[in-house]
């Protein structure tokens, strides 16, 4: 009696872990699917982006890493490198489509990005309500200098610029930001301007990646 009685209880036992396990593998059965409906709705969002401009013909998303400093970061860390088909020289930009910088340095699956902001970053803009081309550097903090834009221009501020398509890096027609001071230098042919880009903030957690 004693030795069916403990069969008795091992097959319970084994019913009730069979159970559980059934339970577990529902639940996170569930947790897959709710997720892969997220991320298609999220892919579906960002190839109505690719349809909306077309300066890309192929990209990449990534999530950020890492940034450095936290607020108005010269360098990130983006979580696709050369096993995802990222190579140096790329364009970055954020999930509402503003210049961010390019990949400095790729590894097998992370890459380093090197920001507008950064005092390596040379960007030729072009401004919307001129059409004349100029250079936008890093290194000023919170803003990026335009340089040679002649003092004769009708440039003004709240002006917006946006990529030329001279850069050897970026394509024409990203959007990179707005224009916030035009001040005559004294003894210049140019004006001094300063720009606050559009992206580069610190809650940004996903960029495009793309040529």
């Amino acid at each position: 009696m004693g030795i069916l009685f403990s069969l008795f209880i091992m097959g319970k036992s084994k019913h009730v872990n069979v159970k559980s396990t059934e339970n577990a593998n529902k639940v996170e059965e569930k947790l897959n699917y709710e997720e892969l409906v997220a991320e298609n709705i999220r892919l579906r969002n960002i190839l109505g982006i690719k349809e909306k401009e077309s300066y890309f013909s192929r990209f990449a998303v990534g999530n950020v890493l890492s940034l450095r400093p936290h607020v108005f970061p010269v360098e990130i860390v983006i979580s696709k490198g050369a096993a995802q088909g990222i190579r140096e020289g790329m364009s970055v930009v954020s999930m509402d489509l503003s210049l961010v910088g390019r990949v400095s340095e790729v590894q097998k699956n992370t890459s380093k990005v090197v920001t507008v902001f950064n005092t390596m970053s040379r960007v030729s803009v072009i401004v919307d309500s001129t059409n004349e081309v100029g250079i936008m550097e890093g290194g000023s903090v919170p803003y990026c200098l335009l340089k040679y834009i002649s003092r004769e221009s009708k440039i003004k501020k709240g002006d917006s610029v946006q990529t030329s398509g001279y850069s050897d890096f970026h394509p024409k027609g990203i959007k990179v930001g707005e224009i916030v001071e035009v001040v005559k230098a004294q003894d210049s042919l140019f004006f001094d301007i300063h720009i606050k880009p559009y992206s580069c903030v610190s809650q940004m957690e996903e960029v495009l990646i793309g040529e």
